[in-house]
């Protein structure tokens, strides 16, 4: 119950952190109670000198899927607002700093929404490495 009123009295702005810190923290944990990929143990350790972040996991986890979650909640963001008779050049607020018009909240809803289903999303494939995540099954999700 503290968890709801302290979230309920942050400022909007910081609503973001709270959706990233609650979709993350059960994904973070869920590779210890998860089964080995397969073949894990038939790969040779890496060297010493690689270490665990490279350029390709950077490159993978900042611009690829970093552009491709951006994408799909901006698409969200703009077709609610095309299904509410928005179109561009139209303002949605009398005042940059009022959230009043029931349109713009829908949308905004609809971004924290689509962050959320993207973390969501993102654990699957940062699950394994090399295997499909669909292949292995869902045997851990109960």
């Amino acid at each position: 119950m503290f968890i709801f009123v302290l979230a309920c009295k942050i400022s909007n702005r910081n609503h973001l952190s709270l959706y990233d810190l609650g979709t993350e923290t059960l994904p973070a944990l869920a590779p210890g109670v998860e089964e080995p990929e397969p073949g894990v143990m038939d790969v040779p350790p890496r060297s010493k000198k690689q270490g665990v972040v490279d350029k390709l996991l950077l490159f993978r986890g900042y611009v690829f899927l970093g552009l491709l979650n951006t994408a799909a909640v901006l698409a969200a963001y703009f077709y609610v607002l095309y299904q509410g008779g928005w179109s561009f050049g139209m303002q949605l607020e009398a005042h940059e700093t009022e959230f009043i018009n029931s349109l713009h909240l829908k949308a905004t809803t609809m971004v924290f929404f689509g962050i959320v289903v993207m973390q969501i999303v993102n654990v699957f494939p940062a699950a394994v490495k090399d295997a499909l995540p669909l292949r292995l099954g869902f045997s851990t999700i109960s």
